[in-house]
């Protein structure tokens, strides 16, 4: 003889009103029959990690018998090296286009006189020549460099100016 009654069906108890109420807000949203594990989620195992699945069978110490969860530690470590190479990568390739990146020059003016069209372009008193010393005391001097390009109905101007660390950052028109 059994003294338990049958479950309520979802909506007429209490959990199944409030989550009917407030949705994904509910207290008890967590308690979600259909949850997944997501396809690029990360499961890290090991030695004194729970996971879930089968049982791992210990011996006399309390450490697994199996080497599988030392492999499974071996691969962990293998992946999160993989993924900060990854990582290296990428932020390296943003280093490169930051310093190489190209600024629009947004003041500039031109004058169309027939045959010859001169255009104007501000760049700052300072960014045309920078000179500095290095550590040995010697002046190092350097200098700006100007690129046109003259196409069909367009005309491109390349200004790279020297940086403080001797690199060149360019700006266009």
């Amino acid at each position: 003889m059994a003294t338990l009654k049958p479950a309520l069906p979802r909506g007429e108890s209490e959990l199944g009103r409030n989550r009917d109420a407030k949705g994904d807000k509910s207290y008890y949203y967590a308690h979600n029959e259909g949850w997944e594990v997501p396809e690029n989620a990360k499961v890290r195992s090991g030695e004194g990690l729970v996971t879930g699945g089968s049982p791992v069978k210990l011996g006399p110490d309390g450490k697994p018998l199996d080497s599988v969860v030392a492999g499974n530690l071996l691969d962990a470590q293998e992946e999160v090296v993989i993924e900060l190479r990854r990582r290296v990568e990428d932020l390296e390739r943003q280093l490169i286009q930051a310093r190489s990146g190209t600024k629009p020059i947004s003041q500039f003016s031109f004058s169309d006189e027939g045959a010859k069209c001169k255009v104007y372009v501000e760049v700052g008193p300072d960014a045309l020549e920078r000179r500095s010393t290095n550590e040995g005391g010697g002046s190092v001097m350097s200098e700006a460099s100007v690129a046109v390009i003259f196409s069909g109905r367009s005309c491109t101007v390349r200004v790279s100016l020297p940086g403080p660390d001797g690199t060149s950052s360019e700006r266009s028109a």
